[in-house]
């Protein structure tokens, strides 16, 4: 799938991403000894590392919604990406260039690491 599809399925469909429950030994390189529990990281806390930085996006909306229409609304934009909190945390700065003004928004999402889940704090 290329970046442009995986931003906008997690950008307009809002998924919070599971882990899969599987979990990782690892040992540090030369030492031989397995990291504790504690040193782990939680499977799904780098799902949106890809995100992160400075991005052109080109949008498109329905111009009438739930009446079945099919005509689009296309406009250019930009994403700002950034984590927060060590990573259990991120948030989206987007300005969207649409006909007739600029619009901001923002998305923070955070990250439980006991279900691996992210939620989605938009309203």
């Amino acid at each position: 799938m290329e970046i442009r599809q995986r931003i906008a399925v997690i950008l307009c469909l809002g998924i919070g991403l599971a882990s899969s429950g599987l979990t990782v030994a690892q040992s540090s390189p030369g030492l031989g000894q397995e990291m504790s529990h504690a040193d782990r990281e939680p499977l799904g806390l780098h799902d949106f590392d890809f995100l992160f930085g400075r991005w052109q996006v080109h949008h498109r909306k329905l111009k009438h919604r739930l009446v079945n229409s099919h005509e689009w609304i296309e406009f250019e934009g930009t994403l700002f990406c950034q984590p927060l909190m060590g990573g259990h945390a991120n948030v989206d700065d987007t300005v969207f260039e649409v006909p007739g003004g600029t619009y901001r928004g923002v998305a923070p999402r955070s990250f439980d690491a006991k279900t691996g889940q992210w939620s989605n704090h938009c309203t």
